[in-house]
């Protein structure tokens, strides 16, 4: 009896054991996990490692990717000692990062004082779901900002800070890369560098978020957007239209210039210059937060109402910034 009680108290502990380094390692992976995601998506990950390990490996995944970036950051930093600027920038981070897993987005990395995250790579509810939710995270960010601008407004030693954000949806690589010894989560493809590209279009519409053509037919049903333009960022050799979003379609009705807006637009588009000259210039009257984008048109419709394009141009702008 003895050796046979010793061998089942003894098969009972190692079991204890094996279920408590298993319990250990999850809870480490979710830790680690959770530096990039949501806690829920960490959780549901850390309990699938097949899923987990095939990430890992890589693979073409389609995604949502938001690239977020601060305006004017190498003046601001001059402005600073590095302690400083180091706190400040983690104070900002830390709000942003939070919206972005609030809204179940996996964080993959900074680069200097830009945010790459994406929404698809880990875990999809769907491209539409998944474009939504990018939006949400780029409305709900500009919400943060202006909310850590009045409390840093109060304070001498801080500076205001604004940021564009770039959204785009489609293919790209997801997983791994890097050193045998020094791998890193990495999101990689053509669909990274157009939210790069985006991003810095922002400046030039005066607009704080836009997103791709792609992100916005997936969207269009649950935001307000304005059309801004066709453009050809730089590598590629098409035109893509980019949007801005405007808000929420939660039964609050578009902002009253927005059908101005469509009006001039359509006009520019059947090259009635005149006519749409005159409607964005009544927009940058009416509406302060359209002003660029406006003087941006009036001015296109002087220029080509002096030099009229050929009748196949297609309407497609080179991006003008980076």
């Amino acid at each position: 009896v003895d050796p046979v009680f010793i061998l089942v108290i003894g098969g009972l502990a190692l079991l204890l054991f094996d279920l408590a380094i298993e319990k250990y390692e999850k809870r480490r992976l979710r830790g680690y996990l959770s530096r990039y995601l949501s806690p829920e998506i960490a959780k549901l990950l850390a309990g699938d490692a097949a899923e987990l390990e095939q990430l890992l490996r890589g693979a073409n995944r389609p995604i949502a990717v938001m690239f977020s970036d601060i305006r004017g950051f190498t003046t601001l930093s001059e402005q600073y000692v590095p302690e400083d600027l180091v706190a400040h920038l983690n104070e900002y981070f830390d709000s942003m990062v939070g919206g972005i897993h609030q809204h179940e987005g996996s964080l993959n990395k900074y680069i200097g004082d830009a945010i790459l995250a994406f929404w698809g790579g880990f875990y999809s509810k769907g491209s539409t779901q998944d474009c939504v939710s990018a939006v949400h995270t780029a409305l709900d960010m500009n919400r943060r900002i202006e909310r850590l601008n009045a409390q840093w407004s109060k304070d001498a030693a801080k500076s205001t800070l604004q940021i564009g954000i770039g959204i785009s949806y489609g293919a790209c690589f997801v997983g791994n890369l890097g050193h045998s010894q020094r791998m890193e989560f990495a999101v990689m493809g053509d669909v990274v560098n157009l939210g790069s590209r985006l991003e810095g279009a922002t400046k030039q519409y005066g607009c704080s978020v836009l997103v791709s053509e792609a992100v916005y037919v997936n969207c269009r049903d649950h935001f307000y957007f304005q059309e801004l333009d066709v453009i050809q960022v730089k590598g590629k050799t098409q035109g893509i239209a980019v949007y801005a979003p405007l808000g929420v379609r939660d039964g609050a009705a578009p902002p009253a210039w927005l059908d101005l807006w469509n009006e001039a637009l359509r006009a520019f588009r059947s090259r009635q210059f005149t006519r749409a000259r005159a409607g964005f210039t009544d927009i940058a009257a009416s509406a302060p937060g359209q002003q660029q984008a406006a003087a941006l048109y009036v001015a296109r419709c002087e220029q080509l109402l002096l030099h009229p394009q050929p009748d196949d141009w297609d309407f497609v702008y080179a991006m003008q910034t980076k």
